[in-house]
């Protein structure tokens, strides 16, 4: 009982519990708003593609990065990924 009543006493609190009275409490504003930019379009296909492209040599084009900047970047040997494509 003591906790809530030294709760209760603190100035946030207070300040807090009187806001809720006087009827102030206001509701956050979450996502779009007016005035806002609106969202960019980002082609993730194309960023997937890419990845494989320079890592895995997809389309016939040689790969981009060496096997030491794959274990580098992806911690894990290229063979271990390169069974999935």
């Amino acid at each position: 009982m003591a906790f809530v009543l030294e709760a209760l006493a603190s100035p946030s609190v207070h300040r807090a519990l009187l806001s809720v009275r006087a009827g102030r409490l206001h509701k956050r504003v979450r996502g779009s708003r007016p005035g806002r930019r609106p969202k960019r379009l980002r082609d993730f296909n194309v960023g997937a593609h890419a990845i494989l492209r320079d890592y895995f040599c997809v389309d016939g084009a040689p790969t981009v990065y060496s096997e030491d900047a794959f274990e580098e970047r992806f911690r894990l040997p290229r063979s271990v990924c390169s069974c999935l494509f």
